[in-house]
């Protein structure tokens, strides 16, 4: 796959060995490490700068286990992430709107089948209010959603604060 060649210096009666291996996995390591220096940095100033951005807290408890989630404001709510919870269920948090102001929010519950998501609940809050209590339920009340299959059922829970709890 990677070939070797030799160079002579007559003048210097010396072989040079270069190994395009050798040059590839150099120049990887140098990429890899100039990106993770990037990213740090990025993470570093995005932490500071998230800390006084609007967020959504979420709780969802299913088959005993309960996760905790957070999303924060968005511009394109299709980039906006979908959970997988325990592999039977979806949930997918959308904040729409600048650090300051929340337009609205989107949460959708989905069944996880083999095959592919099917809603099972969806819901929309234009304007939302930011919560002033340590109420985990402020926004959304407790929901449940059951699945038409094998009676599984899951709970969740958000509020909006101005920032991260």
């Amino acid at each position: 796959m990677f070939k070797k060649f030799r160079l002579s210096i007559a003048n210097w009666r010396c072989k040079i060995i270069i190994t395009l291996r050798w040059l590839a996995l150099n120049a990887r390591l140098k990429c890899a490490l100039s990106l993770s220096l990037l990213a740090v940095s990025g993470i570093t100033s995005q932490a500071s700068a998230q800390q006084d951005q609007a967020v959504l807290q979420c709780r969802v408890e299913q088959g005993g286990e309960s996760f905790v989630f957070q999303a924060r404001p968005v511009q394109n709510p299709y980039l906006a992430p979908t959970l997988n919870i325990n592999g039977r269920f979806r949930f997918k948090m959308v904040v729409v709107g600048s650090a300051q102001a929340v337009d609205y929010i989107k949460i959708y519950a989905f069944d996880n089948p083999r095959r592919q998501p099917v809603l099972l609940q969806f819901a929309h809050y234009a304007n939302p209010l930011f919560s002033t209590s340590d109420n985990p339920a402020a926004l959304t009340g407790v929901q449940t959603v059951y699945s038409p299959r094998l009676e599984r059922e899951m709970q969740y829970q958000c509020a909006l604060y101005e920032r991260a709890p």
